[in-house]
């Protein structure tokens, strides 16, 4: 079998010295950390073999033996490309899609590629990824393992949209797919079927903890998944309006407590309390729901939870009136 190319893993020159080799290796472990990516196994494996390729070649004996079985190999390599499997397949589970509307992109490749690069994704919302699967596949009538690298993604903006091929360098060969070109239209508000979003929506992040046992390890990984619900200026403007009112009768209210009993903490505590109040009752008359009602009616969201997910503490207003309401059972 052939051997790694060690160099070509860290990104060096054969002929580079110890000191951009340890350079090199201290970027590449840092790149492939667990801790930076959420303990995925395809970044385990690729840390692994930066640690291999460090360990040869920072020794200088086992440099030199490494170098001599390269040239060594150097004259029969065409050989073995003739064997080698190169393709690079790129899709979407639809090009034709709604703002906001989540779609699937994926790359597939063998799983000896490295230096996958693909498109930024500025144009669109990672709602989930990448989700990482090694897989054994028959191509060509060769038996090899593949590499799948998913992406749930959402568009940020309606329009015509080309997502750049992606490349990634097989045998020092590098091999690119062509690109894909997307259509986007716009969507419904969620709350007012008769009116189109606008803006920002509603983003709401989502985890889940999940124990994977293999042959020898356990590991816990963190997963994490955006819900985005479309809104429309209808619904803004009357949670603004709902906000500017609240906030108007909470202000002259304290000012008044605080003139009567001078007491700052208690007016404090006593304008936060009055401040939700008047929110809950302003959107009863106006039948206006809040965003976390809009959120927990969610058909998508109702969905992820009944798997195990939950509101990420980031977004603590969201967590906490979810867990209330799994408290009492609403």
């Amino acid at each position: 079998m052939k051997k790694p190319k060690y160099y070509i893993i860290l990104g060096v020159k054969e002929s580079a010295s110890q000191k951009e080799i340890k350079s090199a290796y201290y970027k590449k472990a840092f790149l492939y950390h667990p801790d930076r990516n959420d303990g995925s196994e395809y970044y385990l494996e690729k840390l692994k073999e930066v640690n291999e390729a460090y360990q040869v070649l920072s020794d200088p004996v086992k440099r030199q033996q490494y170098d001599a079985v390269l040239k060594a190999r150097d004259h029969i390599n065409f050989q073995e490309e003739i064997f080698s499997v190169y393709y690079l397949k790129f899709i979407a589970s639809k090009t034709f899609i709604k703002q906001f509307e989540e779609v699937v992109v994926e790359f597939r490749f063998p799983s000896n590629g490295r230096f996958f690069k693909r498109q930024n994704l500025d144009d669109w919302y990672l709602v989930e990824g990448p989700l990482i699967q090694h897989s054994d596949v028959v191509v060509d009538g060769k038996a090899i393992k593949e590499t799948r690298i998913k992406y749930i993604l959402a568009a940020v903006n309606t329009g015509n949209f080309k997502f750049e091929g992606p490349s990634v360098v097989i045998n020092t060969k590098r091999v690119s797919a062509e690109p894909l070109y997307f259509t986007v239209t716009p969507q419904q508000c969620s709350v007012y079927k008769n009116e189109l979003a606008s803006g920002a929506p509603l983003i709401v992040e989502l985890k889940k903890t999940e124990t994977i046992k293999t042959k020898s390890h356990i590991k816990t990984i963190d997963k994490k998944r955006l819900i985005i619900v479309p809104i429309g200026n209808t619904y803004k403007k009357k949670e603004n309006q709902i906000t500017h009112q609240s906030l108007f009768i909470t202000l002259a209210a304290s000012i008044l407590i605080s003139f009567l009993s001078r007491q700052l903490l208690f007016t404090a505590i006593l304008a936060s309390i009055l401040y939700f109040v008047l929110r809950f009752i302003l959107r009863r008359k106006s039948n206006q729901k809040s965003n976390s009602e809009i959120l927990f009616s969610n058909d998508l969201f109702r969905q992820l939870t009944a798997y195990g997910y939950t509101i990420s503490r980031r977004k603590i207003s969201y967590y906490l009136a979810y867990r209330i309401r799994k408290k009492i059972k609403v």
